[in-house]
């Protein structure tokens, strides 16, 4: 007889428990490969490395009680929808933290100003008439001469 149940199940556990055992076992293995990663860990590699400032980065600085009064500002436009954060190099004015996160060699900073949009002409260019341009057709109208004979 052929048992109903695969060999890492205990035939006489409740299925809500088992569900519960195997949570706490897989949080028990996250946990330790959480400290292996910890331990091999360079400490002098991560600190040495510059932090990228980005807009998570700075929308994250301006909630700091210590931020300046212009970030602040600054962040409440950006979440008002009147500005990006990509364009804080053109705030007036500007806030503080800009000056001193881009000229320290321990951030990277990694926000662009929005390039203006292309003004497109909607009506098409049209080639204007000129003195070089001929026709390869002769004054009858016939087909034009081949090139090739």
């Amino acid at each position: 007889m052929k048992p109903e149940w695969s060999s890492d199940r205990e035939p006489n556990l409740d299925p809500a428990v088992e569900e519960a055992v195997r949570g706490v076992m897989a949080a028990i293995a996250d946990l330790d490969t959480a400290v292996i990663r910890a331990q091999n860990l360079d400490i002098q590699a991560v600190l040495d490395e510059p932090a990228e400032v980005n807009e998570s980065y700075l929308l994250s600085l301006s909630t700091m009680s210590d931020a300046s009064p212009e970030l602040k500002a600054y962040a409440s436009r950006v979440q008002r929808g009147e500005c990006h954060w990509s364009d804080i190099e053109l705030a007036q004015p500007v806030p503080p933290e800009v000056f001193e996160l881009k000229n320290s060699p321990m951030f990277d900073w990694r926000i662009f100003p929005t390039p203006p949009p292309l003004e497109i002409d909607p009506t098409p260019a049209r080639p204007q008439a000129s003195q070089y341009l001929y026709d390869d057709y002769d004054e009858d109208n016939q087909a034009p001469e081949s090139w090739l004979e």
